[in-house]
């Protein structure tokens, strides 16, 4: 005995329900693919909101009191090339968004900076909120720099 079901349909009905089932895939895919077209200019717009700092020195400060050194050496830093970045305690890398910016490794690693309107970098905290400390170019990159020897490796300060 053949199954329960297997006598109900013809084999022209069963060829109709499978064309049946190929028309009602096509608008659902045609719907699909439009939905995927709406959303590839926003893809490609958040891909084109990453770019890189100039090349150059980056020199960091305090905003406040005048009493004791404005200047803050520890986040100095250059970029050299792309989105690396060197200090005088090493290298490493970040990621500029928009108007945000990421050190994401090295020396400087977690710090996050927004650029004001008027072309500074200001600290965030890790809540968002604006710290004291704020950094901008100060002059191109130096061809060598005096931390590095030709080899590109630290070398000693006496």
């Amino acid at each position: 005995m053949r199954g329960a079901l297997s006598g109900l349909l013809s084999g022209k009905q069963a060829g109709w329900y499978r064309l049946a089932g190929r028309s009602m895939r096509r608008p659902m895919i045609k719907f699909a693919l439009s939905i995927l077209a709406l959303a590839l200019p926003i893809a490609a717009q958040a891909a084109s909101d990453l770019t890189v700092l100039p090349q150059g020195r980056y020199g960091c400060w305090t905003a406040g009191a005048a009493v004791g050194p404005a200047v803050n050496p520890q986040s100095e830093f250059t970029v050299i090339r792309g989105s690396s970045y060197l200090n005088e305690a090493g290298r490493g890398t970040y990621l500029l968004a928009s108007d945000i910016l990421l050190f994401t490794r090295g020396p400087l690693k977690d710090l996050r900076f927004r650029r004001s309107k008027e072309g500074f970098w200001q600290q965030l905290s890790r809540d968002g909120e604006l710290e004291k400390l704020k950094c901008s170019r100060t002059g191109p990159a130096r061809m060598t720099d005096p931390a590095r020897d030709e080899t590109g490796s630290a070398t000693e300060r006496g």
